[in-house]
């Protein structure tokens, strides 16, 4: 219970920082900030819809990288980021997964890349 609370008090802090955030960083084009942002999870194979993950993203001028996502299955992520070319960003995470009864059940990482096809990130 103690571990809940603590995530739900988490989240309403991570939740009123990035209102107050997010669109400054969407204005300027820049993508340091904090971002809201939407995965919809498929199968490779069959295209299937398996679930959408929304989360707030934030990418810290110093290269660093903080996400929190709407699945109580997995914890905060933290890792790196860069440019990785002309409107290419890649980063690296790390995050804890939990199982149903809220015991520890590993620890993930995920490498994404993003491109902004426009002069903009929006």
């Amino acid at each position: 219970m103690t571990q809940r609370m603590f995530r739900i008090c988490i989240l309403l802090t991570l939740g009123f920082a990035a209102s107050q955030t997010i669109l400054p960083a969407q204005e300027r084009n820049e993508l340091e900030g904090i971002w809201s942002v939407s995965v919809n999870v498929t199968n490779c194979q069959t295209g299937a819809p398996i679930r959408t993950v929304t989360s707030l993203q934030q990418f810290l001028p110093d290269g660093s990288i903080v996400e929190t996502a709407n699945t109580a299955s997995r914890g905060m992520s933290e890792g790196v980021w860069g440019y990785a070319g002309d409107r290419n960003v890649a980063a690296l995470y790390w995050f804890f997964r939990y199982n149903p009864d809220g015991t520890f059940a590993s620890k993930s990482s995920s490498v994404r890349r993003a491109s902004s096809p426009q002069q903009a990130w929006s």
